[in-house]
């Protein structure tokens, strides 16, 4: 259906549609690497903290 409906648009808003689907890829891939990066933190988090709590009260 969408695919007919950009067959049938004109060149400059097959353009835009373009352009706008390779920004939502980029925005895409941006959330991507800052929610890895936040997963990454925050098991070194967990893990210093388990540490920290081990090496406080002798045991876990």
């Amino acid at each position: 259906m969408a695919e007919i409906t950009l067959q049938r648009a004109s060149p400059e808003t097959r353009g835009v549609l373009r352009q706008g689907q390779t920004r939502i890829a980029q925005y895409l891939g941006i959330a991507q690497f800052l929610h890895g990066w936040a997963l990454l933190h925050q098991d070194q988090a967990e893990a210093g903290l388990a540490r920290s709590y081990t090496g406080s009260t002798g045991s876990c």
